[in-house]
């Protein structure tokens, strides 16, 4: 007769698994990735000059989301920064960062909201990291965007406005 190896002790730190229940809303995430990315640096040796002034940046965020397939959807984050000196472009620095989502027992009506206000700000580090790499390896200091800076729920509404400006537009040139 063998013998069966003592139970393990239990952990006090960890939490019992819950059982979700099979109608609750969810999102999962399937993959993250780098779509694209590109610095330009078109002034090289005027970083190296010490009265070229220190430059003015100006960054951009946004946020698109599309349906992939049934329950599955894509969120592209993107950022653009420029930093110019002089009027003249030092660099310039452009990256989309995609996840992509499965989406399950939310409402049709509801599911861009989810992606553009729970998802994107689940991307933003992650893409951060990946540009300030970028600007580095470039010459430059990092850019250290903060997180607070950005305003989702901004960015959805402009997404919102656009989406129907499109409708109305397609709909005038149907008519």
């Amino acid at each position: 007769m063998v013998d069966s190896p003592p139970a393990a002790p239990e952990n006090p730190n960890v939490l019992p698994a819950r059982e979700t229940p099979p109608d609750a809303p969810a999102v999962k995430t399937v993959i993250q990735y780098l779509k694209d990315l590109s610095f330009e640096n078109p002034r090289p040796f005027a970083r190296a000059t010490p009265t070229t002034p220190e430059p003015n940046f100006e960054i951009i965020v946004g946020v698109h989301s599309r349906k992939a397939d049934d329950g599955e959807y894509m969120v592209e984050f993107s950022i653009r920064a420029e930093a110019r000196a002089d009027d003249k472009t030092m660099f310039l620095a452009e990256l989309i960062y995609v996840g992509c989502y499965t989406v399950s027992n939310i409402p049709e009506e509801q599911i861009e909201a989810v992606l553009h206000l729970q998802c994107a700000p689940l991307l933003f580090p992650y893409a951060r990291q990946i540009l300030d790499d970028a600007v580095q390896k470039g010459g430059y200091p990092p850019l250290h965007i903060d997180v607070t800076a950005i305003d989702y729920l901004s960015l959805f509404k402009g997404h919102l406005d656009r989406k129907k400006r499109e409708a109305e537009a397609a709909r005038a040139t149907q008519a």
